[in-house]
């Protein structure tokens, strides 16, 4: 040891002396590296190191130098190509690491790659085949498979699963999986242990009843459930709802036995078979396996049967014959215990009726698809009638409408019992009867007896005579019908000559049957015209003509002279103008109607006396009393009291008065008489006219319009007005106004221009220097002047001053106590005001002032 000590100090000493360098060094020789590390990725760093801190580089050699690249400067070493721990597990990969100087340190590292899971599981059989019977037991080994993975390790460890194998992970994070398929088909080997079993069940079939035997109806099939065995499938039929209709083959089909009727089924159509499938091998237990499923069978029904008819109790029973008592005149239905069948499932029967009397019945239903109770009903219960017929015979027919070759026929017998259906009859409807007034008491009118053909009524009607108040006049025998006289005193013709009243007859029953007796009674000759009425009165227009009947009976025999009747007109003030027809009693009027030649105070009243005498001796008569009314009607148009009218209106009064127009309608009435005025034209809206009435004609005020001032200095100094009166029914007459406008004083003075005046200085003139002019609108005026103020404009300032004097009339003066000094003052400035002293309305100054 101290020797090698020494030669190190003695080599420092050398490299000391001489500048020496050491070469550096590679402190690790093996490195690990994942066998997946991907190619640029570091794998791992070169660890060297230099004792002088020399910055190095460093450098890859060997055979394995391809798969590595070194940074030469870091010495970070990445993979380059893709590694394989399988072929080559440990790699040696020179390293050389320089410090820059002449010296470097060259050294094999050992490299080992990691295993990861890069490789599949691989089986050693391509496949794996093999059977086994179907009822091997739960748990049985079937077979064993193996296979081999080159990964190492964990990667290297081989699991089995149906999907699935191997795993391992290394440079990256995540377990990588690796797998592979060996296919094993395993054949099921099958046993006969199953029973067989039907296909598409449930089974229905449907077949028409009259099939043929022999016709196929339906195929029922069946399997061996063991695939494997398949043994041939035997059929039968077990059981049957109807006993040999049905036949089955081997191979399943069922056919028609024997012959089939819907109809012997009664309400089931349907037929249920029980059917066995039986495989014709015995199964691992020793016997025939076998399988039974139900086959409905729907017999279909045809129309093979027709309708029939029955009589029903306790039970049905067919008939063709049938009896029935009826009431004669009897409604509704006749029960005739009648049930109509088709024992056909589908049917549609239609009934109808035949025979002589088919047309007296209906039956009901016409129609049905159902056993039904047929019933006749009455349609003309009238030819029930016993007395006539006392009994009908019917056919009622049962026909299929499917097929109408089917048909059935029930004879019905209707034996009409008789009944109190008719009242009595008169072989009259009316007996017209006649008797002198006042005949005895018991005095026979007639006999009259009524008939009734019901057996029980012979002999037994009885009389009354209606209403009850007839029976003051005339009676009946209760059981002869002999009509007499009851009262002597009350026939009397000219109270009563007609009597009408009711022979009625009643049967056994109550049924009553009824004439008319119409009863005249003979006259004397007793009795004086009578007017119809009272008074008459009627309307007639003025220049109408009046068309009136006088109406007047007379109560004795018309056939003598008693009643003819003669009309006439007492005389009167105004009979003249009628006349009358004296057989028709038509009044007219025999001139013009005019209501205004009548006495107004009558207001076209006039009235007239009618008489009605009789031809009688001696003759009598009677009167009325007509008033006719004439109407008046608008035949005269109004007129005016004046031909023209003069009216004068001051300006400036606003509703003034203006004046009055009069005039009148000769027609009477108010409807046609009333008169309105109104000012037509030459108004220009200055004038409005109301009318009033008088007690004779009317008025119409004319008066300036409320809102108008009329002004006397304006154009229209006179108005020419057109009036027009005009009743109701637009009849006129026109009038001319002339309404002159008188003027007012109501116009204000103006001053007019007043030009300036030059006076002297120290003038004395006495006259007039200057002058006020004004003038004023109005005809009549009086203008008065008076000063306002005088100013005097001295060292050009204006002061008051009274160099001159204002007269009254305008005129301008000098004022002679003064003394006009031009150099005191060069201007002076007089303000005047004019005054109207004749104004009536209004202002009556100027509205400005005049100054000069």
């Amino acid at each position: 040891m101290e020797v090698f000590s020494r030669s190190v100090l003695c080599l420092l000493c050398i490299f000391s002396q001489s500048n020496a360098n050491t070469a550096p060094e590679i402190d690790v020789g093996v490195y690990s590296v994942c066998e997946d590390t991907p190619e640029g990725t570091i794998a791992f760093t070169i660890a060297a190191s230099d004792a002088e801190n020399d910055p190095l580089t460093f450098t890859l050699t060997g055979v394995n130098a391809g798969y590595f690249k070194v940074d030469t400067n870091t010495g970070v070493v990445k993979v380059e190509r893709q590694l394989d721990s399988e072929s080559n597990a440990a790699m040696l990969l020179g390293v050389d690491v320089s410090d820059g100087s002449s010296i470097s340190r060259t050294r094999q590292i050992t490299v080992i790659l990691l295993d990861a899971n890069d490789n599949k599981p691989i089986f050693q059989e391509a496949s794996y085949d093999f059977e086994f019977a179907e009822n091997t037991p739960v748990g049985s080994s079937l077979f064993r498979v193996n296979a081999l993975d080159a990964d190492s390790s964990a990667a290297g460890a081989v699991r089995y699963s149906i999907d699935e194998d191997g795993g391992g992970k290394c440079h990256f994070e995540h377990t990588t999986y690796f797998s592979s398929v060996a296919f094993s088909l395993i054949t099921v080997v099958d046993i006969p242990d199953l029973d067989p079993s039907f296909l598409g069940v449930p089974y229905v079939g449907r077949v028409e009843e009259n099939s043929r035997v022999g016709q196929s109806v339906f195929k029922v099939t069946a399997v061996d459930q063991d695939t494997g065995v398949n043994n041939k499938i035997i059929f039968s039929i077990e059981d049957s709802t109807a006993d040999g209709l049905f036949a089955i083959s081997d191979d399943g089909v069922i056919s028609v036995s024997s012959a089939i009727d819907r109809e012997e089924f009664g309400d089931s159509d349907t037929v249920t078979l029980t059917v066995k499938a039986k495989e014709s091998k015995e199964n691992i237990h020793g016997v025939f396996a076998s399988v039974t499923t139900d086959v409905l069978i729907n017999i279909i029904d045809v129309n093979d049967s027709p309708p029939e008819f029955y009589k029903c109790g306790f039970s049905c029973v067919k008939e063709s014959h049938y009896t029935e008592d009826i009431s004669e005149n009897s409604l509704g239905s006749v029960s005739i215990n009648m049930t109509v069948r088709d024992l056909d499932k589908i049917s549609k029967t239609k009934l109808t009726l035949g025979g002589a009397d088919k047309d007296v019945f209906a039956v009901e239903p016409q129609f049905t698809t159902l056993d039904s109770i047929v019933q006749l009903v009455v349609r003309q219960p009238q030819k029930l009638d016993f007395e006539k017929t006392q009994q009908m015979v019917v056919e009622v027919i049962a026909t299929d409408q499917d097929d109408t070759s089917f048909q059935s026929t029930a004879t019905v017998t209707i034996n009409i019992k008789d009944i109190n259906d008719n009242s009595p009859t008169f072989p009259k409807v009316t007996y017209r009867l006649s008797v002198t007034e006042h005949s005895d008491v018991g005095t026979e009118l007639a006999r009259i007896v009524a008939e009734d053909p019901d057996t029980m009524d012979q002999d037994n009607i009885t009389y009354s005579l209606l209403p009850e108040s007839i029976r003051l006049y005339f009676d009946v025998d209760k059981y002869e019908g002999i009509v007499y006289v009851k009262n002597k005193t009350l026939l009397d013709r000219e109270i009563r000559s007609l009597y009408s009243a009711t022979l009625e007859a009643r049967d056994t029953e109550g049924k009553p049957g009824t004439t008319v007796l119409e009863i005249t009674l003979t006259d004397i000759n007793d009795q004086p015209p009578v007017i119809n009425r009272d008074s008459y009165l009627e309307f007639v227009k003025e220049g109408g003509q009046l068309k009136l009947k006088i109406e007047a009976t007379d109560s004795d025999d018309p056939d003598t002279e008693n009643s003819q009747i003669v009309y006439g007109i007492k005389e009167s003030s105004y009979s003249y103008n009628f006349t009358i027809d004296p057989n028709t009693g038509v009044l007219r009027n025999s001139g013009e109607l005019d209501r205004e030649a009548l006495d107004q105070e009558l207001e076209g009243r006039i009235e007239l006396n009618v008489t009605a005498t009789d031809k009688g001796t001696p003759p009598l008569s009677a009167s009325v009393t007509v008033i006719i009314n004439v109407e008046d009607v608008n035949d005269n148009s109004p007129q005016f009291e004046a031909p023209s009218y003069e009216f004068s209106v001051k300006e400036g009064e606003k509703g003034a008065f203006v004046g009055s127009v009069t005039a009148e309608d000769l027609d009477q009435t108010t409807d046609f008489n009333r008169i309105s005025f109104s000012i037509i034209d030459g108004s220009f809206g200055s004038f409005i006219m109301r009318t009033f009435t008088m007690e004779r004609g009317y008025r119409g005020n004319i008066t300036v319009d409320p809102d108008i001032e009329l002004d006397y200095e304006s154009e229209r100094k006179q108005f020419r007005l057109r009036v027009e009166a005009v009743d109701l029914e637009q009849k006129a007459a026109e009038v001319m106004v002339v309404v002159n406008v008188v003027d007012v004083n109501d116009e204000r003075p103006e001053f007019k221009v007043t030009k300036p005046v030059s006076v002297k200085e120290n003038t004395t003139i006495s006259g007039v220097v200057g002058r006020f002019s004004a003038h004023d609108k109005d005809t009549s005026h009086h203008l008065v002047y008076e000063l306002e103020s005088m100013e005097c404009r001295c060292n050009s300032s204006l002061t008051p001053c009274s160099y001159f004097i204002l007269l009254p009339t305008g005129e301008v003066t000098l004022n002679h106590e003064l003394k006009v000094d031009y150099e005191q003052c060069d201007q002076v400035l007089i303000d005047a005001q004019v005054i109207d002293e004749l104004t009536e309305k209004g202002e009556n100054n100027s509205a400005t002032k005049g100054d000069r």
